[in-house]
């Protein structure tokens, strides 16, 4: 039955049958949140799969240089840039903890800076590696059906964080908006509440494989004051009512295989 399902999700010709779809499975052993669920893992299977595991990735992004790999077993993200005198900086994540060092000596830092510069390195590499993270312990999911954005169809999926692993910004809200066609990411909006909190949209463009996994950069939009519903986003988008503020753009990518 579930292989029934996903089939419909699929279709592109099927988006008049959603809720039909979802008044069967509602009432059924597999919920919507199933759904989600196997709409994610399709989607990660679709943009670079076991790759996101065994790869070595490297890009440019906003005057830094960022790798992400694995060392011994664990997820390694790697920062270098130079800072206002001109001395090259290196911040390091593994499993958590993070280390700094400038000119190559080891930097002492307050517990304050070093939950900063974890939440820097984690934000980056997990909007630059979507959906790669999207199916962690810690994220709950939860499917809004199928809508369209300028004659695409997609499925809609709402995303949030359990407080334990969830990192220090677990109260933050996301949608994704996954191609039905070929389960990519072409939109997605979050609302975050750091800094009197903001509602932000995303829309892909630059789209492109690299080391055979699909990367984007995105143009970012605000919405206005007092508007705080992600799932919104789509229609606020078509609409032109939300404003451009910047744009999400990776360069000098590269994905590289062990021992290559």
């Amino acid at each position: 039955m579930k292989e029934v399902v996903l089939a419909l999700l699929r279709s592109p010709s099927a988006l008049s049958l959603a809720p039909v779809v979802l008044m069967i499975f509602v009432g059924s052993t597999w919920s919507v949140d199933q759904i989600a669920e196997q709409i994610v893992a399709r989607a990660i299977e679709a943009q670079g799969g076991s790759l996101y595991e065994e790869t070595s990735i490297a890009f440019s992004f906003r005057g830094g240089r960022y790798t992400i790999d694995r060392q011994e077993g664990r997820r390694r993200i790697r920062r270098s840039f130079s800072d206002s005198t001109g001395r090259l900086v290196s911040d390091v994540m593994i499993g958590g903890h993070v280390s700094r060092h400038s000119d190559g000596n080891r930097v002492d830092l307050p517990d304050r800076q070093q939950r900063s510069i974890a939440s820097q390195l984690n934000s980056v590499s997990y909007f630059a590696l979507l959906p790669y993270k999207l199916n962690d312990p810690a994220v709950r999911k939860r499917y809004l059906g199928e809508t369209q954005i300028k004659d695409v169809a997609y499925h809609k999926i709402d995303v949030g964080f359990r407080e334990e692993g969830g990192g220090q910004d677990w109260q933050d809200r996301f949608v994704y908006w996954f191609r039905k066609d070929d389960a990519t990411i072409d939109y997605l909006a979050y609302y975050y509440h750091v800094n009197g909190g903001g509602l932000r949209f995303r829309a892909a463009f630059n789209k492109r494989r690299v080391g055979g996994l699909l990367l984007a950069d995105y143009h970012n939009y605000k919405a206005a004051d007092g508007i705080e519903d992600p799932a919104a986003c789509d229609r606020l988008y078509e609409e032109g009512r939300l404003e451009q503020v910047s744009e999400i753009v990776l360069s000098d990518v590269s994905v590289t295989s062990p021992g290559n």
